[in-house]
């Protein structure tokens, strides 16, 4: 069985703004005919350099789906107005392994997407980062989210 992605997509959709609660709200999907999407869910620690890391496994096959959720105030800098910077950002990076590597998150196989958080409006945030695998001779996509509470 063949654990090399295909192909990797990572999307991030966020609304423009952020509406007072972070993303941490998250869930792992299964995206292949026959199956059931949910693989496993998480609460995520929002605080500040602090990630949250849960490993789910894929049904059916040898592959661990592994999750980070990270949040921090220095890596994404928005000038929202002249007198408002916003600096505080959440990340999320997805693995697909055999293995339960510790350090599956860092290799350069991980999708990851980030996003600045910006408090405006009162639209729904939410975080997702997608990866196709191979399962045999089938496609699949692993999905990643993380919502308001």
């Amino acid at each position: 069985m063949r654990a090399v992605s295909s192909a990797v997509f990572v999307c991030l959709f966020v609304s423009s703004a952020f509406a007072g609660q972070p993303p941490s709200i998250c869930s792992v999907s299964l995206v292949r005919a026959g199956h059931p999407p949910v693989i496993g869910q998480f609460q995520a620690t929002v605080a500040e350099e602090t990630e949250t890391v849960k490993t789910f496994a894929v049904p059916n096959t040898k592959l661990k789906a592994k999750v980070g959720v990270y949040f921090t105030d220095e890596s994404v800098r928005i000038e929202v107005s002249p007198k408002f910077v916003q600096d505080t950002s959440v990340r999320i990076a997805l693995a697909v392994t055999e293995n339960d590597s510790h350090n599956a998150l860092a290799s350069s196989d991980a999708s990851i997407a980030e996003t600045a958080l910006v408090s405006q409006t009162q639209e729904q945030n939410f975080l997702r980062v997608l990866k196709v695998i191979s399962i045999g001779k089938e496609k699949a996509l692993i999905v990643a989210e993380c919502r308001e509470k």
